[in-house]
């Protein structure tokens, strides 16, 4: 058996156990999707992609055993696998794709490699008890809403070969209060750290924009850091719902941020 079509076994819900051989080479995009009743998959050692929405809706499987050859994990490959606890994906991947583990409502920790570059949209959205996870240096691109409504992760750093945090990617993280953003980081995009439990927070000097909202909705901060001697320009609402308290900034430049429009609403301004 070399070949597994698109759709093939889809909602086979009295499908208790899956044997795939090592001369499959390819599984069709959504072939066990639905299969209720599966506990544990094996990745074959013949097939290098796991295919759009190929396990998803696995509602009992429990463990997911890869081999080293995986290379690419395409979208909704593994959504709504709620009974999964942990995930260590292979060495050898590069991209994680759109919503790819999206509520999985168990799953408590995943390993990412150090060869991995992409991180899709919503790819962990509603992993509500994800709490261990570290973001490889080797990443360049994450997608809108990847980590939203995960609520129990407590920390976490953005490498700096991020050049953009986007839209809405630690949205509802309440327990997120430790977040670093590398040197490198370039952008912000709008309400990414919405409905989180920042109180500090510092934004390096390689940061030039910050969109509409960009440092909205962050209920709990008190302090925010910039790196920046002259204050960047921004929009006034940038701060729409986050209390604008206490803003340090560097040596010699707090005369400048009293005078600069919006960041002169900051109730204490001082140096560091």
């Amino acid at each position: 058996l070399e070949h597994i079509g698109p759709n093939a076994f889809r909602g086979c819900t009295t499908m208790k156990q899956l044997f795939l051989p090592n001369s499959l080479e390819q599984i069709g995009e959504w072939a066990f999707c639905g299969c209720t009743m599966l506990k544990s998959i094996k990745i074959p050692t013949g097939i290098t992609r796991i295919e759009d929405g190929v396990f998803s809706y696995l509602i009992a499987v429990e463990d997911i055993v890869f081999h080293d050859g995986v290379d690419f994990i395409s979208k909704h490959a593994f959504l709504c696998c709620p009974s999964l606890r942990s995930v260590s994906i292979p060495d050898a991947v590069t991209t994680i794709g759109f919503e790819a583990f999206k509520q999985c409502d168990n799953l408590r920790k995943v390993h990412l490699p150090k060869k991995l570059t992409t991180l899709g949209e919503g790819v962990f959205g509603a992993c509500f008890n994800l709490k261990d996870i570290e973001i490889p240096a080797g990443v360049t691109t994450m997608g809108v809403s990847t980590f939203w409504d995960c609520q129990q992760i407590k920390s976490i750093t953005i490498p700096g070969n991020v050049k953009e945090i986007p839209d809405w990617i630690f949205t509802n993280c309440t327990s997120l209060k430790d977040i670093t953003l590398s040197h490198g980081v370039q952008k912000i995009g709008a309400i990414p750290f919405k409905n989180t439990g920042i109180t500090a927070l510092t934004l390096p000097e390689s940061i030039t924009v910050l969109d509409s909202l960009a440092l909205s909705e962050i209920y709990h901060l008190d302090t925010l850091q910039v790196a920046w001697k002259k204050p960047l320009p921004i929009q006034a609402n940038i701060f729409a719902s986050t209390p604008m308290k206490h803003l340090r900034v560097p040596r010699g430049s707090a005369a400048a941020y009293r005078q600069a429009e919006v960041w002169k609403e900051f109730g204490d301004i001082s140096e560091y």
